[in-house]
C-alpha cells in the first residue's frame, strides 16, 4: 500500500503543514526580536559615557 493511501495520510500532512506554518512564525519573531536586540546594543553603545569613572574602576570600560 502507497503510504497516501493510508488513512491517517490526510490528517498527518495537515499536522505537518501547521507546523510548518508555526515554526515559520517562531523564526521570524525570533529574527525581529533579534533585530530589536541588535539595534538596542548599537544604541546602547551610542549612550555609552566611556568616561564614567563607575565602568573604568569595574575594568568594564577601556579607553
Amino acid at each position: 500500500m502507497d503510504a497516501r493511501e493510508h488513512e491517517d495520510y490526510q490528517q498527518e500532512e495537515e499536522r505537518l503543514q501547521f507546523t510548518v506554518d508555526y515554526m515559520k512564525q517562531v523564526i521570524q519573531a525570533a529574527e525581529a526580536k533579534r533585530l530589536d536586540f541588535k539595534g538596542n546594543m548599537k544604541q546602547a553603545m551610542v549612550d555609552l559615557d566611556h568616561l564614567d569613572s563607575s565602568l573604568l574602576r569595574k575594568g568594564i570600560c577601556v579607553i
